[in-house]
């Protein structure tokens, strides 16, 4: 079984490694997500996580963000590339994202949805 980690990504990280997705759905959503991030959030602040395999393959993208008093995590975009769906990727990465926030005592979460 791979062994699997959470990376974070800056901006200039997250175009390469958009950069390398083939199909074009995903290519726009995961632009249309970093554009949603550029008008909401800071970059410097928390970029995209990206779940990674023990290759440091890219497998699923998060974008989320925990207050700043710990009281909620908010998931605003996840994706897994049209290649990698159907292997558990984004499980994996909500799973470990999940961990993180009670590690943090995040009691409630959000989810932004789009069609």
């Amino acid at each position: 079984m791979p062994k699997f980690h959470l990376k974070s990504l800056d901006r200039n990280a997250y175009i390469d490694s958009v950069n390398t997705i083939a199909d074009e759905r995903s290519v726009r959503f995961a632009t249309m997500s970093m554009k949603w991030w550029d008008r909401h959030f800071s970059w410097r602040a928390q970029g995209c996580t990206v779940l990674c395999d023990d290759k440091e393959n890219h497998l699923c993208y998060l974008f989320y963000k925990i207050d700043r008093y710990n009281r909620y995590l908010t998931i605003h975009n996840i994706f897994t590339p049209l290649a990698r769906r159907r292997e558990g990727y984004a499980h994996e990465l909500l799973k470990m994202v999940f961990e993180l926030a009670i590690e943090k005592h995040v009691k409630r979460f959000k989810l932004d949805s789009i069609s």
